[in-house]
């Protein structure tokens, strides 16, 4: 069986576990202390940051984006929009403003002790601004279009990550677009597999 080594609040073990999920792929998740890694971890991946997927055959994903690829090239959910129908030229855009933009703003905010050099409130004005850009993109729906894509599940873990510092701001910001599709995300019954605790 695929072995997923998880953190259960991490925004990108978050991703690989909903591309597994929405992938209808059977796997056994071990949740990390990440302050008392296991040995198993750190031999198949010495870098020990999650999540990290050992497929059945031994080979291993140390990347999320890398394992939301995997498991879509598994098994394409029928709900989700067809690949041919993506506009590569969006979704490159918007993988960008994810990593190159809201996450380093997101962990300024979030985390002002690692970065002591910083306004953390600058960083937010930086999260609004790209929230007012999601608006505009999601008015369909979705990332790429009225149906979901690999790009939702790559930005909805960090999006969840900044709704829950301060939850009434973010609803009365995601007024709209934003907040549908958040919702939409929040209601899927295969959330609840996979934010479960695991024991």
């Amino acid at each position: 069986m695929h072995r997923l080594y998880s953190f259960r609040r991490c925004p990108y073990a978050i991703r690989a576990r909903i591309a597994l999920h929405s992938a209808e792929i059977v796997f056994e998740t071990i949740e990390v202390d990440l302050k008392n890694k296991p040995a198993a971890l750190l031999a198949c991946s010495p870098k020990g940051t999650v999540p990290v997927l050992q497929l059945s055959d031994g080979s291993i994903l140390e990347e999320s984006v890398d394992i939301v690829h995997w498991a879509l090239s598994c098994h394409y959910p029928a709900h989700f929009l067809p690949p041919p129908a993506i506009d590569l030229q969006q979704a490159d855009h918007l993988y960008k403003l994810l990593h190159t933009h809201f996450i380093p703003a997101l962990n300024r905010y979030k985390y002002p002790n690692r970065y002591p050099e910083v306004d953390p409130q600058v960083h937010h004005g930086i999260l609004m601004t790209v929230m007012d850009q999601l608006q505009v993109v999601l008015q369909p729906g979705f990332c790429c279009g009225a149906q979901p894509s690999y790009l939702d599940i790559l930005w909805f873990p960090f999006i969840r990550q900044y709704a829950r510092i301060d939850p009434n701001a973010f609803r009365e910001k995601a007024a709209g677009a934003l907040l549908t599709w958040f919702s939409w995300w929040e209601e899927q019954d295969m959330m609840k597999a996979v934010m479960s605790k695991t024991t």
